[in-house]
């Protein structure tokens, strides 16, 4: 990792020598981001990874630019194994016993969002289209035992 971010440096110096114009494009300036938000330089210049386990030194998940490539894509963490950096995407379908499952709606939401936000733009889509289940389970992981309530519901 520490190679990686001395060549973003690298990079990043050299165009500021020779080609200061291409300084000003967003890819340019989000991996000026990615670096100085994931890596220092300790007083006797070496390279240095922010402890992530802690979070010193890093900015939060939601606000951390992760990839010059994707500038709304970012990094989220769930328990202690499961990480990745991207986007969560929540996918409905249908669970009739008597017929195939169908996908009704795939929504794609900030990695670092609450599950929970995808809930009401899953049945506000799924009405517009005259899907709206009367009965919609819902993950665990995406409610509070208050919501999975609301969820087991019919539907208005």
């Amino acid at each position: 990792m520490n190679e990686a971010g001395a060549d973003a440096r690298r990079l990043l110096e050299h165009l500021a020598a020779g080609f200061p114009g291409l300084l000003r494009g967003p890819r340019a300036e989000a991996l000026r981001q990615v670096v100085a938000q994931n890596y220092h330089w300790d007083p006797a210049g070496r390279l240095r990874w922010p402890d992530d386990e802690g979070g010193a030194g890093l900015p939060p998940p939601a606000a951390r630019t992760v990839s010059p490539y994707d500038l709304a894509a970012r990094y989220a963490r769930r328990g202690q194994v499961t990480r990745w950096t991207g986007y969560l995407a929540h996918v409905t379908e249908t669970c009739a016993e008597d017929g195939p499952n169908v996908i009704t709606d795939v929504a794609a939401m900030p990695a670092t969002s609450d599950g929970r936000q995808a809930l009401a733009g899953i049945h506000s889509r799924l009405e517009r289209r005259g899907l709206l289940p009367g009965e919609h389970l819902a993950d665990g992981g995406c409610t509070s035992p208050r919501r999975w309530r609301l969820a087991r519901t019919p539907s208005p």
